[in-house]
C-alpha cells in the first residue's frame, strides 16, 4: 500500500513528471467534482497543461492561499492569462485564476480500473450536457420541495388543503 503524501510535497513531482511528457496519477479527494470524480475512489490522470487553456479543461492549480484545486475551467479570458473555475458539484465560480498557477491538466479518469479519456469535443459536450441536465433536475427538485413544504404548511393546525 502506498503512503499518503501531501499535495505540498507532490506538486514539484507532478510538475516534473508532466513537464517531461509523462502522466501523473492521483487519487482524488473531495466532492466538488462529483459526479465525474468520487472522493477517494477515482484516479485523475494528469498531463502537462496545453499551450493555451480551453473552456472545459480541468486544471490542477494552486490558489493564493496555498491550497490545491482540481476544477473545471468554465471561462478563459481573451488574454489567455486568467480563467474562471468551478467544481462540477458547485455553484460558486472562482474568478480570475492566473494560468501561471496551473500545474497540470486532467486528461483522463480511472474508475473501477477502467480508463476514460476526457479530451475531444464529443466527450466533453456529452458529459457537460449530462451535467446540465443533472443540475436542472437538482434545481427542480429543490424548488419542488419548497412547493410541497409550502402546500403542507399549516396542516395539522386545523387547516385543510
Amino acid at each position: 500500500m502506498s503512503e499518503k503524501k501531501s499535495m505540498e510535497s507532490l506538486a514539484p513531482l507532478i510538475k516534473t513528471v508532466v513537464e517531461s511528457g509523462g502522466e501523473f496519477r492521483l487519487i482524488t479527494r473531495g466532492t466538488s467534482m462529483l459526479p465525474l470524480l468520487r472522493d477517494g475512489k477515482d484516479t485523475a490522470v494528469l498531463t502537462a497543461p496545453p499551450e493555451r487553456l480551453s473552456k472545459w479543461d480541468i486544471p490542477l492549480y494552486r490558489r493564493k492561499d496555498g491550497s490545491f484545486v482540481l476544477h473545471r475551467a468554465v471561462k478563459v479570458y481573451g488574454d489567455g492569462e486568467r480563467f474562471d473555475a468551478r467544481g462540477d458539484n458547485q455553484t460558486v465560480r472562482e474568478t480570475g485564476v492566473p494560468v501561471s498557477s496551473v500545474i497540470a491538466v486532467m486528461t483522463a479518469v480511472i474508475r473501477d480500473g477502467k480508463r476514460r479519456e476526457l479530451g475531444g469535443f464529443a466527450g466533453t459536450a456529452f458529459y457537460m450536457g449530462r451535467l446540465r441536465v443533472r443540475r436542472a433536475a437538482a434545481r427542480a427538485l429543490r424548488g419542488g420541495g419548497k412547493l410541497v413544504r409550502a402546500a403542507f404548511r399549516g396542516k395539522g393546525k386545523g387547516e385543510s388543503h
